[in-house]
């Protein structure tokens, strides 16, 4: 999904905003789907792809055993 970014915004406040929470592996997800980013540091407007956030009916299906 594509997000802009706000004023004064870094990677690790946008991801804890959409996701509620900043992690290692969503950082190395974003610096995935967004190669020419090499800031932490976002300008206000700019555009920016993210995973679509899982959902909790999605995680409880995956979580599943047979």
């Amino acid at each position: 999904m594509i997000v802009k970014a706000r004023f004064n915004e870094t990677i690790g406040s946008l991801l804890t905003h959409v996701f509620g929470e900043d992690t290692d592996e969503l950082e190395e997800v974003f610096f995935k789907l967004n190669p020419t980013v090499k800031s932490r540091f976002l300008e206000a407007g700019q555009e920016v792809n993210l995973p679509e956030p899982e959902t909790q009916s999605e995680e409880t299906e995956s979580d599943q055993v047979g």
